[in-house]
């Protein structure tokens, strides 16, 4: 059996496809930034984001996902491309024998996943997808609390994300962009899925559709894990900005806020509180971009954190099927 790679010696060799907006923001610089990668090539269609971002950051940059494919240094993929294109993008990436990391939601339905989870179980690739705060150091302290009996037994969740409406060209209201459930939505399922560490059952849930967008815009889940704990999710667009976890025990609660969206500046602490006294936990501010590439590229490196991230990826998109399914049969 080959001895998995040691990327500290080794970095994991990556190409992005896709160079909007967030992929610029947050994923290729995060690329350039953790000792565990090193950003490879750059695929868009644009002709002057191309040139800029070659210039910028040394890398090689394509036209398009092929002709980056071609390019035998390259990896592993991450794909930044509209939801809609994930299932197509990533299958090329598979099938051309490179890892796939991918943007979320990972693709449209559980069926498409569970197909590219296949192709990558079959060919050994790693499939990995985005979830930026599950690797923030928040998140752990968060689960460090629970599991010391800081807030006794866990007994609810509410996760809340929304903000003001966007431009009306941004791709997440387009058709093939997801729409709120597989953009804000996915935080607030599956980070209480994560922090529970149990599969959560979709009790209820409900989708709304703004008038003139093609897509949801906003919805609301009530979901349980199989001990009982409710986990009450809302998300969406056109609304003031929320972005907090709030974890309810049997003896007190602990806070998030910003639970999601965390610039690398930012200060991540965590409210404490018991008997309506409040503590508060510091958190050590930390790039959670780069501690997620880091952890992707632990994936490349070795087969058990490869067939981990696969079973990830699949279960992430079966609740997220579920939440729409839940909203479909009201």
């Amino acid at each position: 059996m080959t001895a998995p790679r040691n990327i500290d010696e080794e970095p994991i060799r990556v190409g992005v496809l896709g160079i909007g907006d967030h992929a610029s923001r947050t994923v290729v610089p995060a690329l350039r930034s953790s000792p565990a990668t090193v950003l490879q090539a750059v695929a868009t269609r644009d002709p002057e984001v191309r040139a800029a971002t070659a210039a910028e950051h040394g890398c090689a940059a394509y036209a398009d996902l092929d002709a980056m494919l071609a390019d035998g240094d390259v990896e592993a993929v991450f794909v930044c491309t509209p939801i809609g294109r994930h299932h197509d993008d990533g299958r090329t990436v598979l099938e051309a024998g490179r890892h796939l990391w991918c943007e979320k939601a990972f693709t449209e339905t559980h069926d498409q996943a569970a197909a590219l989870g296949a192709l990558a179980a079959g060919r050994d690739r790693a499939l990995c997808v985005s979830c930026p705060p599950l690797y923030h150091g928040q998140f752990a302290v968060m689960a460090g609390l629970i599991a010391d009996g800081r807030v006794g037994a866990v007994r609810a969740i509410t996760a809340r994300f929304g903000f003001p409406h966007l431009e009306p060209s941004d791709q997440r209201y387009a058709a093939a962009g997801g729409g709120a459930l597989l953009d804000a939505g996915f935080y607030t399922a599956i980070v209480p899925q994560a922090l529970l560490g149990q599969p959560l059952e979709v009790i209820g849930a409900a989708l709304t559709n703004d008038a003139g967008y093609a897509v949801d815009t906003s919805g609301s889940a009530l979901l349980r894990s199989p001990d009982g704990v409710t986990v009450n999710a809302e998300w969406g667009y056109g609304r003031d900005y929320v972005n907090e976890l709030v974890v309810w025990g049997e003896t007190g609660s602990v806070t998030a806020a910003p639970a999601y969206s965390k610039p690398a500046h930012l200060d991540a602490r965590l409210i404490l509180r018991r008997q309506n006294r409040d503590e508060v936990v510091e958190v050590p501010a930390g790039n959670q971009f780069e501690a997620m590439v880091a952890r992707f590229a632990e994936a490349v490196a070795d087969p058990d954190a490869r067939s981990r991230f696969r079973a990830q990826a699949t279960d992430q998109q079966a609740l997220l099927d579920a939440v729409r399914a839940a909203a479909e049969r009201r």
